[in-house]
């Protein structure tokens, strides 16, 4: 074992040595967490490379799955909207037939018409029998509820219950097992009112699942992914349907293809989608075509609707490359970082060594001064001087020397002031039994001591002046010898002895604060207060003398008598005013309360009050307000004013109303005096008027919510809006305050304007109608106005308060009646309307009107070619281009069926109306939408013919010769060629 002379070398060398350790130890520990984490981050490397593809796959057939969802809902549209167009125009048929055939032939004629639909109807009386089926004869005669599906449903008895109640019955179910298993169908129903008969129609679903379904896989094979990789289709019957690009019809065995290990990957994927929806799945397959096998990761979804499988797949080869490189790379950062490492540990070494080298020579120095310093505080009483050691321990060795260095000079000088002490002492004694007598003597109270037998030793000259004796013969004599008569205070002579002196004598107890008055020998009377002290002989068994002080209260007591006197008064005049008060001094703790503070509180008068006592019969809700508003006053002098609630014993509550002063007597006895009411009753009427304007409150806040008011001045400026406006309308209360309700109407033009209204009120009546306006977002809405004049106190109109009620959902219902669901345009319903009471507008105003039929040119064979969907597109587009034509509040655009469609305008003769079917002729072309199959050009087109006619000659005309006329003359377009313009004439 190492043996050392000196401390600061030992200290020294195991430092360094301990740095030594530590740092090697550090730096290995270091080398292996390295170690460890490039281990780790290879491993994670690689599985990262392989999750990231298997994301990138996956979110690939996750997109196709988007799109299949899409398909889905679209085809579900289509289906609704074929059940539902076809519905309207049955339905229609039968209305319009109601009022001249008889019900069967109704029925024969809608099964007549059904022979050209994609869907089948069916026929139900108001009792539930099934008149007559399309597409199961074997119906007809039966009751709804006798007909069941493969679920166990009765679907034409639900849909008969929904029809019968209003709602356009919808639902979906299964047909009963036919020889070639179950089918789906969607049918809908509804009650018609003319004919009474609940007419329906049904389609069978998989027609459009299966054109769905081959629409998709076509689509599929086609769409190319990223990365060079295509979409796999396959369906759980052992079929693909697309490999590669390309798309097998008909579809191919899985057989067909196997990886090169032998195994046929699709069929493991169908074995493992069989129970699950989606799987990844991992095989060897070349690249290229006689190629090296590769491994492949794959992503497989499945969608048992459509009975199909579909995904695709990446190669992960190069996976392993893109590992190698990067765990180079990683390794010879690892290599430079412990280079750096060494280098730093090193230095931080060399650093140690110095320091602890530095720090044994502090050592060695300190050690030298506190030896130095201890020798000095030892021969000369002097302190070690700490700042000037380095180490904290020297210094808590020179505190405690130092310590004792002053507990020896503490103890020299005690000694000494003991002595000077004791000198002191007998010095004061001496002296202090002649302050007492100066100050016995100079005393403002009247100061008596007595013997054990009541022989008066001394007395003061304020006391002999006090009792009106002199100042000779007194002492050695007792006070009944003096013809001194005391009094109680209830003024009851208690004869020459003086009370509290008699009992303090008896009992040996102190008297305190005792009141006594005095019948002194001149007649007059003095009021005391007396204060007794017993003095006991030396072994404590007997009182020996008494020591009484006398405090004259005489004018005290006079005033007291007469305050007395004022407050019964004030009592009184309190009862009568319901009001009570209350006075405290803090500084003597006297407290005063009136008769009614008891009454008002509820408290039994006399009862001993503080402020404990008194807080808790107020009410738990204000109790630590006024606590703090009490507290407030005695403390910092700061007045107050309120109310609080108390509860008596009963349970009763009462409100009081309470204010509370400080001032200062002249005395300088600080007083605090307070007043309190009874406000109870007026809490109450309060509470009760409280509730009534909050109840009216109330309901103005519930019509300002759910009422649509406005209010305006005599310049139809708005003044005053409800939320339910705002709401409504889009607008906040700022922007609608000084607009005009023309502001915000869809038109401006619209009858009757916002002038019109305003001058009808404004000569005192009231006016009622429906209006077209439109929100800040620009959507329309309509409401049902009634708008009254207000009056000033004169009885003159100063403004109109309007109230609406929103009826757009109304307005949209009888628009949808009139409106055709997919192009958007005037319907067939609306077409017969709306001639007629053109006809007799323009009659009256002798005008030209103009009626055109459109068809649109070889739409059959545009339907054959390119699908139903891309039909009914041509036919949106169509109605939207002749739509954006007829601008005018006169025009109107119609769709009469299929895709035959009606165009109705005023005010312009046979030129100029072949001029403006020419701008629309000529745009319907210019939508280049292709179509092979029209002979007239290579796009969608239409061919025209109408009539134009002066009403104001030819008076007698009717709805049936324009149609006749305008038919005639689009036969005549088609024969010539089509995509042309036929006018008739007629002026």
């Amino acid at each position: 074992m190492l043996k050392f002379k000196n401390l600061s070398e030992q200290i020294f060398l195991s430092a360094f040595i301990a740095a030594v350790i530590t740092v090697i130890t550090v730096g290995l520990l270091w080398l292996m967490d390295i170690n460890t984490k490039l281990s780790e981050e290879t491993a994670d490397l690689k599985t990262a490379q392989i999750n990231s593809r298997k994301e990138l796959i996956k979110s690939q057939v996750d997109e196709i799955r988007t799109f299949i969802d899409y398909e889905k809902v679209r085809t579900e549209k289509e289906i609704a909207s074929v059940i539902s167009n076809e519905l309207n125009s049955i339905v229609y048929l039968i209305s319009e037939l109601a009022e001249y055939e008889t019900k069967d032939k109704l029925v024969s004629s809608a099964l007549s018409l059904a022979s050209g639909f994609n869907t089948k109807i069916f026929i139900i009386d108001a009792e539930g029998t099934i008149l007559a089926h399309s597409s199961m004869p074997e119906l007809a005669g039966k009751h709804v509820s006798s007909f069941e599906d493969a679920d166990k449903r009765r679907p034409y008895y639900i849909l008969f219950n929904d029809a019968q109640k209003g709602f356009r019955a919808n639902i979906r179910f299964n047909n009963n097992p036919q020889p070639s298993g179950t089918y789906e169908i969607s049918a809908s129903a509804f009650h018609d009112q003319n004919s009474g008969l609940i007419i329906g129609v049904q389609a069978d679903r998989n027609i459009f699942i299966n054109i769905m379904r081959d629409n998709i896989f076509r689509t599929l094979a086609s769409r190319k992914l990223s990365k060079g990789g295509y979409l796999i289709v396959a369906d759980f019957n052992g079929y693909l349907h697309a490999n590669f690009g390309t798309y097998y019809d008909p579809p191919l065995y899985f057989e067909k293809f196997q990886d090169s290990t032998g195994a046929y990957p699709y069929l493991g994927i169908k074995e493992i989608l069989e129970k699950e929806d989606t799987t990844f799945y991992s095989y060897l397959y070349p690249k290229h075509k006689g190629g090296k096998p590769l491994q492949k990761v794959s992503y497989f979804a499945a969608d048992r609707e459509l009975n199909a499988i579909y995904g695709t797949g990446l190669y992960i080869d190069d996976i392993e490359a893109v590992f190698e490189a990067e765990k180079a790379i990683r390794v010879q950062r690892t290599k430079d970082s412990i280079i750096k490492t060494v280098s730093v540990l090193f230095i931080t070494l060399l650093i140690i060594a110095i320091i602890a080298r530095r720090v044994s020579e502090q050592i060695k120095r300190s050690f030298g001064s506190f030896m130095l310093f201890f020798e000095r505080g030892r021969d000369e009483n002097v302190k070690i001087e700490q700042d000037e050691l380095f180490f904290n321990e020297f210094k808590i060795l020179a505190e405690y020397a130092n310590r004792m260095i002053e507990e020896r000079v503490e103890f020299e000088k005690t000694l000494e002031e003991k002595h000077l002490a004791l000198q002191k002492e007998t010095t004061e004694k001496q002296e202090s039994e002649k302050r007492f007598k100066t100050v016995i003597s100079v005393m403002r109270e009247g100061v008596l001591i007595q013997d054990g037998t009541g022989r008066i030793i001394s007395i003061n000259a304020s006391l002999r002046q006090m009792f009106g004796i002199g100042d000779t013969g007194i002492i050695g004599r007792t006070l009944e010898s003096l013809g001194l008569k005391f009094m109680d205070e209830d003024n009851v002579i208690a004869g020459s002895f003086c009370p509290p002196i008699a009992e303090c004598r008896k009992n040996g107890k102190p008297s305190v604060d005792s009141i006594i008055g005095l019948h002194k020998p001149d007649g007059s009377s003095s009021w005391f207060i007396v204060n007794v002290m017993p003095l006991f002989t030396d072994n404590g068994d007997k009182v020996d003398k008494t020591a009484a002080t006398f405090s004259d209260i005489t004018t005290r007591k006079e005033l007291n008598d007469e305050l007395v006197k004022t407050r019964a008064s004030l009592e009184n005049a309190q009862t009568i005013s319901n009001i009570g008060n209350w006075e405290w001094s803090p500084d003597t703790g006297n407290l005063w309360l009136s008769k009614m503070f008891y009454t008002i509180h509820g408290i039994k008068e006399g009862q001993i009050l503080d402020l404990d006592t008194f807080l808790a019969i107020t009410h738990e809700n204000d109790r630590d307000r006024i606590r703090k508003l009490l507290q407030d006053l005695a403390r910092k002098d700061i007045p107050f004013e309120t109310e609080y609630k108390v509860v008596s014993e009963s349970g009763q509550e009462k409100w009081v109303y309470a204010k509370a002063v400080t001032s200062v007597l002249n005395n300088g006895e600080k007083v605090i005096t307070g007043t309190i009411q009874d406000i109870t009753a007026m809490r109450k009427a309060q509470q009760e008027l409280k509730q009534a304007y909050a109840k009216l409150n109330e309901y103005v806040e519930i019509i300002d919510e759910n009422v649509i008011i406005s209010e305006t001045d005599k310049k139809g400026f708005i003044t005053s809006v409800s939320e339910a406006f705002c709401r409504i309308s889009g607008y906040s209360k700022e922007e609608l305050l000084g607009k005009k309700h023309n502001d915000l109407k869809y038109d401006r033009n619209d009858p009757p304007t916002a002038d019109d209204i305003r001058f009808i009120v404004l000569t005192g009546e009231k006016w009622v109608g429906e209006v077209r306006n439109k929100r800040k977002n620009g959507e329309l809405y309509w409401v049902k106005a009634t708008v009254s004049p207000k009056f000033d106190a004169n009885g003159k109109p100063v403004g109109m308060l309007s109230i609406r009620q929103d009826i757009t959902d109304r307005k949209k219902v009888e628009e949808l009646s009139l409106t055709d669901e997919l192009t958007g345009l005037n319907n067939r319903r609306s077409f017969n309307a709306v001639l007629n009471s053109e006809l007799k507008r323009v009659r009256r105003d002798s005008k030209y009107l103009t009626f055109v039929l459109i068809d649109v040119d070889k739409f059959k064979e545009f339907n054959d070619t390119y699908g139903h969907t891309q039909g009914d597109m041509v036919l949106k587009s169509v109605s939207h281009c002749m739509k954006s034509f007829m601008l005018r509040s006169s025009d109107y655009c119609f769709r009469l069926g299929g895709e035959e469609f009606g165009l109705l305008f005023s005010g312009l003769d046979t030129e100029k109306s072949q001029a403006f079917l020419e701008k629309i002729r000529s745009a319907i072309e210019n939508l280049m939408i292709e179509h092979k199959g029209n002979t007239a050009s290579k796009f969608v087109t239409a061919s025209f013919g109408g009539i134009c006619i002066n009403l104001s000659k030819y008076t007698k005309t009717d709805i049936d010769t324009l149609y006749k006329a305008a038919d005639e003359e689009l036969y005549k377009a088609k024969d010539a060629g089509r995509n042309c313009i036929f006018l008739k004439t007629a002026d």
